[in-house]
């Protein structure tokens, strides 16, 4: 494209001077000699000369350069070198990878709240699709607090940034860290495990670095969720496995729908219960949709007692920054 570009105004150049000549010249052509016209009918025929049908044309095209000439060529630029920034400009806008736009439309927008008092399985079969096909990255807050062990701990503060493919999360603790304070995993990288910085008096110092594996026993004394079960997208896989589980048992009620705001941002809120089984751990689930990202930004579930299992707000979120690879490396992390 680059080439082409230099080459094209190399020679356009030559051409515009070509142009500017002839705008000087009178747009006049020598009338035709009706009696070197083959004879037609008896009264004759009409005849425009070749030559005045080319002027015709250039008149138009000079009316063109004229404006040309005054809008841009007053600045006195070469018109090679307007038209070289042109091709890189578009050089430049073609290698630009164009990132999708996360929102839905807006008259999707309205169709939310019908299908969450109706088809809560179809919607989020819907939001999932609407996911994997305009969700690449996405940055935020979240506040998480779970019960674990029986015992409720303190809501969480963590910074993130999240890219689906490959997989790759990074978390910061902002309060009430535990163990942890900064966590990194990568799908596939470091052994398939998450380095951590350890948050531990002197130790914390004198070490950079550890890898833990994300499924063992430290990782489970700490949270319910695994960081490899991270992110929107899962969420909505897990919640539509139990919701079409309980559908099959004939055990899915839906308990309230209602519109809310969540981080100052429109929601639908969807209140299930879910049957006495051993199969779920949950017995009651809220669940709070972004109409506008089609995301669930907040979840919370209730055992049988009704006493808080987790809850998962997230805030302050940011989709298709634009994160790379590169955003997920232990050096970007200080880790």
């Amino acid at each position: 494209m680059l080439i082409l570009t230099i080459f094209a105004t190399s020679r356009v150049d030559k051409i515009y001077n070509k142009l500017l000549y002839y705008n000087q010249l009178e747009f006049e052509a020598p009338v035709a000699q009706l009696d070197r016209v083959a004879d037609f009918e008896s009264e004759g025929c009409r005849f425009e000369s070749c030559r005045a049908r080319f002027f015709q044309q250039l008149k138009k095209v000079m009316q063109l350069v004229k404006i040309l000439n005054r809008k841009v060529f007053n600045m006195k630029i070469p018109f090679r070198y307007f038209l070289l920034a042109i091709g890189l400009f578009c050089c430049v806008t073609i290698g630009e990878e164009q990132l999708p736009n996360a929102k839905i439309a807006k008259k999707d927008q309205k169709k939310i709240l019908q299908m969450a008092k109706k088809d809560q399985i179809a919607l989020l079969e819907w939001a999932m699709e609407h996911y994997e096909k305009n969700v690449r990255d996405y940055q935020g807050t979240l506040y998480k607090q779970e019960r674990i062990a029986g015992k409720i701990g303190k809501e969480e503060v963590i910074s993130f940034k999240f890219k689906e493919k490959p997989f790759s999360i990074f978390m910061q603790w902002q309060k009430n860290s535990g163990p942890t304070d900064r966590l990194l995993y990568v799908e596939g990288k470091h052994d398939n495990k998450m380095i951590v910085h350890p948050n531990v008096l002197l130790l914390g110092l004198i070490v950079k670095s550890v890898k833990r594996d994300p499924h063992g026993e430290e990782a489970r004394k700490v949270s319910l969720r695994t960081c490899d079960e991270f992110g929107f997208y899962r969420i909505m896989q897990e919640m539509l496995r139990i919701l079409q589980l309980a559908e099959k048992n004939n055990g899915l009620k839906v308990k309230s729908v209602s519109k809310t705001i969540t981080d100052g941002r429109k929601c639908v809120e969807i209140e299930v219960l879910l049957p006495k089984s051993k199969v779920y751990t949950d017995r009651r689930v809220i669940m709070q949709i972004d109409t506008e990202y089609l995301m669930p930004v907040y979840v919370a579930s209730f055992d049988s007692k009704d006493l808080l299992i987790g809850k998962y707000l997230h805030k302050n979120l940011r989709f298709n920054t634009g994160l790379s690879d590169s955003d997920f490396t232990p050096e970007a992390n200080k880790l």
